[in-house]
């Protein structure tokens, strides 16, 4: 719901968060993961999301500033898209839609796939994760401009531990966040995680039952 303007949520299941939503963020909408907390806590949240004031000053210029410049950005990219019809290619806007690799790697050999094959243990190629540092320098890159994060790409992004505090990272400065898995490695543990880190999609990939 973040995609719509004026729409600003947070999903919030402790007090620092639902405070913090309010106090930084200026959100307008609380979400509350009904599974993983009682409604003893869920009324606590709301009261607390409802009772606290936004702090305004530079939040307020940096929420201002993020929600004008993805509108000015997507309309960049609209703009250049209809110029192409016309045979006219002239490129000012800045990606709107970004893709990361956790993990460059997979715990699946299938044969069809590039990264399967790859992940042989006589492939020269090294197995990589992801670095929080490195994400930290996208984030901050894109978060201005684009709308949209997806976590995956080829390898197998719940092989990095470090994926549920990706994601949290981009959903709290309002990105989509996509991830698609095979769910070899997806326990209740992870599954909660990645329900808690705010996580707008989630796609099972399955190829073949043998």
């Amino acid at each position: 719901c973040n995609h719509h303007q004026g729409i600003r949520a947070a999903l919030c299941w402790d007090e620092p968060l639902a405070r913090l939503a309010r106090q930084h963020n200026n959100a307008n909408i609380i979400g509350l993961p009904a599974n993983y907390i009682s409604a003893e806590k869920a009324i606590e949240l709301i009261k607390i999301f409802l009772t606290t004031e936004f702090e305004g000053g530079r939040h307020e210029r940096r929420v201002n500033k993020i929600l004008a410049s993805r509108i000015i950005n997507q309309l960049r990219c609209w703009f250049s898209y209809a110029l192409s019809l016309f045979g006219i290619v002239r490129v000012r806007h800045l990606p709107t839609f970004v893709s990361v690799e956790p993990a460059n790697f997979c715990q699946l050999h299938c044969p069809e796939c590039p990264v399967g094959i790859a992940s042989s243990p006589n492939s020269p190629i090294a197995n990589r994760l992801m670095t929080m540092e490195l994400f930290h320098r996208i984030l901050d890159d894109i978060k201005e401009h684009a709308h949209t994060m997806q976590f995956y790409f080829q390898g197998e992004p719940l092989l990095n531990k470090q994926l549920p505090e990706m994601i949290a990272m981009a959903h709290q400065v309002g990105l989509y966040t996509i991830v698609s898995t095979n769910a070899q490695a997806l326990n209740r543990s992870t599954a909660e995680a990645l329900v808690k880190s705010g996580l707008s999609r989630i796609i099972v990939s399955i190829d073949g039952f043998s």
